[in-house]
């Protein structure tokens, strides 16, 4: 995916907002038209995860004090995924009407 053409269909704000919420690599690889489904999918991992480590007692004793720290990462990866998907959901709708009022308009 390209910054610009990410910049060009959703604004400045949420193309920032898109390239530091994903790692390069995955900034990279993911197409524009993927990128709500690959979110969804993402935040649907991290929230497996995190319930999966929240009601794993044996996992809070292997990480001892630190599962607290993963526990908390892996809560901030599942809500900035969600926030980032409804973002470009919203823009995606914003976009259509507009583009829908300039066609009748």
């Amino acid at each position: 995916m390209q910054y610009q053409e990410l910049h060009q269909r959703y604004g400045t704000y949420i193309a920032k907002r898109v390239q530091t919420g994903l790692h390069a690599s995955e900034f990279n690889q993911v197409e524009i038209e993927e990128l709500t489904s690959y979110l969804e999918l993402r935040a649907a991992a991290a929230h497996k995860e995190y319930h999966l480590r929240l009601d794993d007692p044996f996992s809070k004793n292997q990480l001892g004090t630190g599962s607290s720290g993963v526990i908390d990462l892996l809560h901030r990866r599942w809500r900035e995924a969600e926030e980032l998907a409804y973002l470009l959901m919203i823009a995606e709708d914003v976009g259509t009407h507009a583009r829908l009022n300039l066609a009748v308009g």
